[in-house]
């Protein structure tokens, strides 16, 4: 599914400037309270994911796309390597 191929109809139109808050999920991991409790500056946090995993990217809880992180002139960005269908994205 392209951006092109996204069907705007009139009720959607209104919406469409309407701000939504967007994560990119590095990973998870499992811990406890004590090993949080006792994180400091420098401390490493490994997730579940191998180097090179896809990112997720987030709207609320749902997972609508997977992707990398870049670098760009200003910092850092993400690029969209595959987006998630419909029926993907409600088993997210």
């Amino acid at each position: 599914m392209t951006n092109q191929d996204f069907q705007r109809s009139p009720e959607l139109e209104s919406i469409m400037d309407l701000p939504v808050s967007a994560y990119i999920e590095l990973g998870q991991c499992i811990t406890t309270v004590s090993a949080i409790s006792t994180l400091g500056e420098g401390e490493l946090v490994e997730t579940q994911n191998a180097a090179g995993d896809s990112l997720r990217l987030k709207i609320g809880e749902s997972v609508v796309a997977l992707g990398e992180i870049v670098i760009t002139e200003e910092g850092y960005g993400f690029r969209i390597t595959r987006v998630l269908s419909a029926a993907e994205r409600a088993k997210s």
